[in-house]
């Protein structure tokens, strides 16, 4: 099994946002953060999102690679989101990303993403 953890964002594209030591707080609707367009080998492949929505709101997360959607998910409470997936070939560029789907004035945190690959494919 290998388990890599993000918890430093790529970026941010501008929305009113607050970083502290191991978060960050979005308080407008839009993008959180992406990145970190790492690449990955064949397997089965688990996201966990760290994610707060302390005034309610929403959340949408998702795996890419270029445009193709990986897996996704909305969430409309705080806590730990799993998505997973299964790459049949080694892929790059591969970015997690979040976006606060709420309504103006519902924050979003974002604490971590962890990865982790629970087997290689064979072939």
């Amino acid at each position: 099994m290998m388990e890599i953890r993000f918890y430093s964002p790529a970026a941010m594209n501008g929305t009113a946002a607050t970083r502290h030591e191991q978060e960050i707080i979005v308080m407008a609707p839009g993008g959180m953060v992406y990145g970190p367009y790492c690449p990955l080998e064949a397997g089965d492949y688990a996201v966990d999102f760290a994610v707060a929505l302390p005034t309610g709101g929403s959340v949408r997360l998702d795996v890419r690679a270029g445009d193709a959607v990986l897996a996704e998910t909305t969430a409309g409470a705080s806590g730990r989101v799993t998505l997973n997936f299964t790459l049949d070939a080694p892929i790059h560029p591969v970015e997690f990303r979040t976006f606060n789907t709420g309504a103006p004035g519902q924050d979003a945190v974002f604490f971590g993403v962890t990865l982790t690959r629970s087997n290689a494919q064979k072939g």
